[in-house]
């Protein structure tokens, strides 16, 4: 399948608000954790500034798993890079862009969020499995998303 996925930026809640999804949403910890300053600890190992203040554990996760880093000095070395302009079968110019937006983010802490997301997924699915186009999932999706929030 390479070659036939693209990216594509995302829009926000607002018009015109455009950003990226977030780079660590995979990464978590139980509400009911015993140890949840360890659990942050090894977060921040993982997916952020060293005690040196390097990216290296970050730099090598991201490049082994394809993965969006949330930092430029990982954004802009080399090795991600080739990465980058090998997963997307040279096309770089959108992850570039989205780059240039990368910030971090906080998870969303609304009553509504899980809800929006089970529909998101659906969206997702739907456009993946050519049910529907991905301009009318994002289309879809958003504006759950603004229905939600405004309750």
């Amino acid at each position: 399948m390479q070659g036939q996925v693209f990216l594509g930026l995302v829009p926000g809640l607002e018009r015109n608000d455009v950003a990226t999804v977030g780079a660590f949403h995979q990464i978590g910890i139980s509400a009911n954790s015993k140890n949840p300053e360890l659990a942050w600890d090894f977060i921040r190992h993982i997916s952020g500034p060293e005690a040196d203040s390097s990216y290296k554990t970050l730099l090598v996760r991201t490049i082994a798993f394809g993965g969006r880093a949330a930092y430029f000095p990982v954004l802009n070395h080399p090795d991600y890079q080739a990465m980058v302009k090998n997963i997307s079968n040279g096309e770089t110019d959108v992850y570039d862009k989205i780059s240039e937006i990368v910030m971090q983010k906080q998870g969303v802490k609304t009553f509504w969020y899980p809800e929006w997301e089970d529909y998101w997924m659906q969206q997702v699915q739907d456009a993946l499995t050519k049910k529907q186009s991905v301009k009318d999932a994002l289309a879809a999706s958003a504006d759950r998303a603004r229905r939600l929030a405004r309750g």
